[in-house]
Order: structure tokens, then sequence, then C-alpha cells
């Protein structure tokens, strides 16, 4: 089975992949600190085609209490993203081989 991110991608946004063991060593230290098991990271880009996408807003936000639209579109994005994972591995855990996945 292949799964294609960019079904859950909206025109401006791309994704890749990149395999854990090619990433810099901060990068790969801050992913595996916090899931040990990880093998793939999913990159989420952000065309930006308007100067007001980088306005920063204060009010409470993970980032310090400050945040931009374009930081806001990125994490929706992302979270679409894990929602499609999500429902995907679950019916492959309903398949008696389990697939092999691909990510794209």
């Amino acid at each position: 089975m292949q799964i294609n991110l960019e079904n859950w991608l909206p025109d401006c946004c791309s994704s890749g992949v990149v395999s854990i063991e090619k990433v810099g060593a901060d990068e790969a230290s801050s992913s595996t600190a916090l899931l040990p098991t990880v093998k793939t990271i999913i990159v989420i880009g952000h065309h930006i085609t308007h100067s007001l996408e980088w306005v920063w807003f204060k009010f409470p936000t993970e980032r310090i209490g400050e945040t931009c639209p374009a930081d806001l579109h990125a994490k929706s994005v992302a979270e679409r993203v894990c929602n499609g994972l999500e429902k995907v591995l679950a019916a492959i855990k309903l398949e008696p081989d389990g697939g092999n996945e691909v990510i794209q």
C-alpha cells in the first residue's frame, strides 16, 4: 500500500519524508527523545503567498505567547496529516498480513 501525503495537503503546502538516519544529530536526538522508535520524519512545508501570513500576534500559544497565521496553518495541516495517517494505520492493522506501506 502506498500512502500519499499530498492527498491531505492544500495546494499551498507540500511534504516530504526523511529517514531518521539522514538528519543531523540534534534533530535525530530530539526526535528519538520524543518517539524512541521513530524511523521516518514527515516534513510539511507551507508556501507563503502574502506578507500578512508573517504578522506575529501575541496571545497564549505553545510558542511563548506569540504566533503567526503561517504557523497556525502549518499546525492545522500537520494535524490533518496525522489524522489521515491514524485512519490508514488503523485500517492496516485489520489486514491479516499488516501490509507493506510506503509513505510518499
